[in-house]
């Protein structure tokens, strides 16, 4: 049996979580830039996700060599790669046979074959199998199915805006790690990637499901929905709905805020890092900057707010008073 590839080791160690959290970003940006590795990637991942329940935590604790031989066998091998490590699982082959048959007549859980991510600073559209249209924020993803049967199931990690098509007979269903949100056809904003998880309605009606409490709350246009993850605390409010979906129109919109909170929405807006000299960080700005790149931008903080941007690395710029001598 040859060796997994340097591509195949990235995707199996990524996909069983042996990738270590520092080198998962950059392997993301990679799956965007290089279409090899991104079909490597999908083919493990239907191998991987459409492993049974019971298989899976076996191998969650097997070692990575294990793992790796399990997936790259059932690469060239998808039918013989059930047979064989079900057998390992059970522990007999009409055991094996039955619990495959009854894993292939129950309901699976959505098997999510395209993952789109949006990179630094940029905004990313794209059209789902259904019509429905998302939005992406800088750094956001989506992860969604060829084809919708019986649900229209999405993952999102990040921020997106959703204008989804309507369907009485089929819901839309967007999960995230804290919260489910369940419509029919309206358009809405889920933000999940700060410290709280916020969900902002436009149009429509939409049910969100909170996964710890299993509270069920309803929200109507210009309500939004705030989950503060660490606490739990859920606030139920209204919203500006121009000033929390600008962005999915490229406009980067701050109001009156101070420049210490303000730094974090450019950094996210052009995915790069800023800070802001202490002596400045409760000066305020108002401004809407729509179709700017990053220097564009900086002209016009400059000018509309007397401050200097430095630029410390190609990444990592500064705000600071502007020197009046």
């Amino acid at each position: 049996m040859s060796e997994s590839t340097p591509k195949e080791l990235k995707c199996i160690r990524y996909i069983t979580g042996e990738m270590d959290q520092e080198d998962r970003p950059l392997f993301e940006v990679e799956l965007m830039l290089d279409d090899e590795l991104r079909d490597i990637y999908e083919n493990y991942r239907t191998i991987w996700e459409n492993y049974p329940e019971a298989t899976l935590r076996f191998n969650k604790h097997s070692s990575g060599r294990k793992l790796r031989k399990k997936i790259r066998y059932g690469k060239n091998n998808f039918g013989s790669f059930f047979s064989r490590n079900r057998i390992i699982t059970v522990g007999g082959g009409v055991m094996a046979l039955l619990c495959l048959g009854l894993y292939l007549v129950t309901k699976r859980p959505p098997v999510y074959t395209n993952h789109r991510i949006a990179g630094q600073g940029q905004r990313l559209a794209v059209t789902l199998p259904d019509s429905t249209k998302v939005v992406i924020n800088s750094g956001g993803e989506i992860r969604y199915p060829n084809t919708f049967e019986d649900s229209r199931d999405v993952w999102l990690r990040g921020e997106a805006f959703f204008e989804v098509k309507h369907d009485k007979t089929i819901p839309f269903v967007v999960h995230t790690d804290d919260m489910d949100v369940k419509v029919l056809g309206t358009q809405f904003n889920v933000n999940c990637g700060g410290h709280n998880t916020v969900v902002s309605l436009e149009k429509g009606k939409v049910n969100v499901l909170i996964k710890q409490s299993s509270d069920e709350i309803h929200l109507l246009p210009s309500e939004e929905l705030v989950l503060d993850r660490k606490s739990g605390e859920v606030i139920k409010r209204n919203f500006d709905v121009q000033k929390v979906t600008a962005w999915k129109d490229n406009m980067l919109l701050l109001d009156d805020i101070p420049f210490g909170d303000a730094v974090h929405l450019i950094g996210r807006f052009y995915g790069v890092h800023f800070s802001v000299a202490p002596e400045i960080r409760q000066k305020r700005i108002t401004g809407a900057f729509k179709d700017q790149d990053l220097d564009e931008f900086i002209r016009s903080l400059e000018f509309i707010s007397d401050v200097t941007v430095v630029r410390d690395t190609q990444n990592n710029y500064t705000i600071i008073q502007t020197n009046e001598n």
